[in-house]
């Protein structure tokens, strides 16, 4: 190897969520279901349950927007429809009480070069946020459309989130480059479960880590963790890293409320599901076909949303009830987390199964 060519290597190791677990803490609470998981957004908006949906077309439909909200989530409909699809969507939520009270997102993801007059329809519908959805936002055309709509959203007291970022350096660009008109950012890149972008062109970052530097950092933005959240657990590691809310995908993906029909392959029932840079996603807006980085599959039906949001907020309560506090404020600014090795992530998982089929284990209990 030449060793007149330089060449940058971050020593650091970088985490993600299996790769820690949250120290415990004496539980001062006589039921987890005391545990107040609100969360607290800029422009005095605050959250419930601190779940957002992803912007996707197999995820956020209307049917799931008003679960999300009841539940005093955060909705944000996707953009593969048209303004005013997103309109009739965002008008017959705006009346929700919890979104009048600003305990609830409704809002929707909007791209690159939007018409000012598309967004003024869009937030006279009433939506509360706008989210600027582009893979990689560390670019010129994003800060451009920041500080095009920007204005426009600071008039109308609506939230504005641009993502997706994973390094200090992009987000302080971004404050050079927009001043103080964003609001929140979606970290990670890469991590998504149907994404491919780290295959495909070998950049990323894990979410926990994007998620620890950011908060840490001297960025003034509100962090909402994107990508690679599959349990209560790991959206719990995500909040306790700081993170505001995570935004979900997966988790969602399979529900009775999620666009699309219900498929039978004999006895089993499942649903589509894709990623916004899939294949299939682009031919649906007759979208040219290149970098394609996501996949469509099919994933079990899962029922009624309610029953994830449901175990969602137990899991949540339990993260916080375990580790000594007694609300997300203060679960937020004092978790601690522990390193584990790959037995310890093994150990993690549900294991009866294969103690039952490793002859080992029965031949060392016999001995």
């Amino acid at each position: 190897m030449r060793k007149d060519v330089p060449m940058f290597f971050d020593e650091k190791v970088h985490v993600t969520f299996d790769d820690v677990l949250l120290a415990t803490g004496l539980c001062d609470v006589d039921s987890r279901s005391e545990i107040d998981l609100t969360t607290q957004l800029p422009k005095g908006y605050s959250l419930g349950l601190p779940v957002m949906t992803a912007a996707m077309d197999t995820i956020t439909s209307l049917d799931m927007a008003r679960a999300i909200v009841e539940e005093g989530g955060a909705v944000v409909h996707h953009r593969n429809q048209s303004v005013n699809a997103r309109v009739a969507m965002l008008r017959e939520l705006s009346e929700h009480p919890e979104v009048v009270e600003k305990r609830a997102i409704n809002g929707t993801a909007v791209g690159l070069g939007i018409d000012v007059e598309d967004v003024e329809r869009l937030l006279d519908a009433g939506a509360n946020l706008l989210c600027i959805e582009v893979a990689h936002a560390f670019m010129p055309a994003v800060a451009e459309t920041v500080n095009r709509i920007g204005p426009m959203c600071k008039q109308h007291e609506a939230l504005l989130m641009v993502g997706n970022f994973s390094s200090v350096k992009a987000t302080r660009w971004l404050r050079e480059e927009t001043d103080d008109l964003v609001d929140l950012v979606k970290v990670s890149q890469g991590g998504g479960s149907c994404c491919t972008t780290r295959i495909r062109t070998g950049i990323g970052k894990p979410t926990l880590q994007s998620v620890i530097d950011l908060v840490r950092s001297d960025t003034p933005y509100t962090v909402i963790a994107d990508g690679g959240i599959r349990t209560s657990g790991a959206l719990a590691k995500a909040l306790a890293a700081g993170a505001c809310a995570g935004m979900l995908g997966g988790m969602l993906s399979g529900t009775r409320e999620t666009p699309g029909e219900v498929i039978y392959q004999g006895e089993r029932a499942y649903k589509h599901f894709r990623g916004m840079a899939s294949r299939d996603a682009k031919e649906a807006v007759a979208d040219e076909i290149k970098n394609v980085e996501g996949i469509s599959t099919l994933v079990p039906y899962k029922g009624p949303v309610s029953q994830v949001l449901e175990q969602i907020r137990d899991g949540l309560q339990g993260s916080v009830a375990s580790t000594g506090f007694e609300n997300l404020r203060q679960f937020q600014q004092g978790a601690q987390f522990i390193r584990v090795s790959k037995s310890s992530q093994i150990e993690s998982l549900p294991h009866a199964e294969f103690l039952k089929k490793d002859p080992s284990y029965h031949q060392a209990a016999d001995a």
